[in-house]
């Protein structure tokens, strides 16, 4: 669980300012969404998954109760995002909140998965 505070701290420090409730941005999780080769893919760490593998992660080691970020890029296809959200509401959180950011992508670096 350290390794997800920390992971959402560095992200904190790299978008240089706090969206919505500062309480809230401070105590919610990261996540992102991707595409590549017509595949959306889910991340909560370094390793890319399928939606059902998406929802388990976040049924398995994550709290609820906090909201849960999902970052993509602006020209990433709609139904990728709409596929995360669906995927978080379905394990559990009732607060997802999609947000762009140009570098979302895995959350720490990259694995050999392509």
């Amino acid at each position: 669980m350290d390794l997800l505070v920390t992971l959402t701290l560095l992200a904190l420090a790299s978008t240089g300012s706090l969206h919505g409730r500062p309480a809230d941005r401070v105590m919610s999780y990261i996540t992102a969404v991707t595409y590549f080769e017509g595949k959306c893919r889910f991340w909560t760490g370094d390793v890319g998954m399928t939606a059902d593998e998406f929802r388990l992660d976040l049924e398995r080691r994550f709290d609820r109760r906090r909201m849960l970020v999902v970052e993509h890029a602006a020209d990433i296809p709609v139904r990728c995002v709409r596929l995360a959200v669906r995927s978080a509401k379905h394990a559990g959180f009732n607060r997802v909140k999609p947000e762009v950011r140009a570098d979302a992508g895995a959350i720490t670096p990259p694995s050999n998965e392509r």
